[in-house]
């Protein structure tokens, strides 16, 4: 990480396996450089950039809660290919729950994603051969116009039963 930034875990070895902790008002929580990362079963909440950040190789994110963050809830960055997104909550965070930039071959899949102030997920910077599936559900009708999907420059197969509610778009 960067000098004066308070990350609550770096991982830059490969297959480290982070199981049952809690980060709460970090910079960022997690920042993934490493390969073959587990993280499973995390709370984090409060930071004052992306809960997570991946910008590693092979991670598999599962069952984690990441809510209430002023950044996305996970960003995954340019080069960073083959990671495992399933049965995570990403809620009320400060941009997307999941933004996808430049990064391929994710398997998001399963994920209740609500309540961000920006979209639900969005793939941009070329995005490429992502799938994505049942990943974004609201299960309050109040919040049904915020769920989205924003491809920008993205190469990415988005199955038709992602979208329970809401829209995909282009606007970026």
């Amino acid at each position: 990480p960067q000098e004066g930034v308070r990350v609550g875990i770096s991982i830059a070895a490969d297959g480290i396996i982070i199981e049952n902790c809690g980060f709460q008002e970090f910079d960022t929580a997690i920042e993934i450089e490493g390969a073959g990362a587990v993280i499973v079963k995390n709370s984090i909440t409060g930071s004052a950039g992306n809960g997570i950040l991946i910008t590693g190789q092979k991670a598999l994110l599962f069952e984690n809660t990441i809510e209430g963050n002023a950044g996305a809830g996970i960003f995954v960055a340019r080069e960073s290919n083959e990671h495992a997104i399933v049965d995570n909550v990403l809620r009320n965070n400060g941009t997307e729950g999941l933004h996808i930039l430049g990064a391929g071959a994710l398997t998001v899949i399963d994920n209740l994603i609500t309540g961000n102030k920006s979209e639900g997920v969005w793939l941009s910077g070329n995005a490429r051969e992502n799938l994505l599936f049942e990943s974004l559900r609201h299960p309050e009708p109040a919040d049904r116009e915020r769920v989205s999907i924003i491809c920008s420059e993205s190469e990415d197969e988005i199955l038709p039963s992602i979208i329970t509610y809401g829209t995909a778009g282009v606007p970026h």
